[in-house]
């Protein structure tokens, strides 16, 4: 049972530290031009994909256990998406523009 819980508890924390990235992509779409903006679901997830990602290619070492995971993902989830909405972005402004 005791398992259960703490299985429990960490997929909780790493929702919490996604939803941070989740909230960033939102913001972006709220406050960007219509013609910018990418679907902030999916970038979030793409946000917490590459984090793990990148914690794995780092070989990260996760010496305090399964709780030190959500901090990982916090972290990398948010660089990688302040990284990706203004690259994202630019790259949707651009592709838009229509060249003589």
């Amino acid at each position: 049972m005791e398992i259960a819980i703490y299985i429990v508890l960490v997929i909780f924390l790493l929702v919490v530290a996604a939803s941070l990235a989740w909230l960033m992509w939102l913001l972006a779409a709220k406050w960007l031009p219509s013609k910018c903006v990418m679907p902030p679901n999916r970038m979030a997830f793409a946000s917490v994909v590459l984090s793990l990602v990148t914690a794995t290619l780092f070989n990260l070492e996760l010496e305090s256990g399964a709780l030190s995971a959500p901090i990982f993902v916090l972290v990398f989830s948010v660089l990688w998406s302040a990284f990706l909405i203004p690259t994202s972005a630019l790259t949707k402004y651009f592709g838009g523009i229509k060249r003589a």
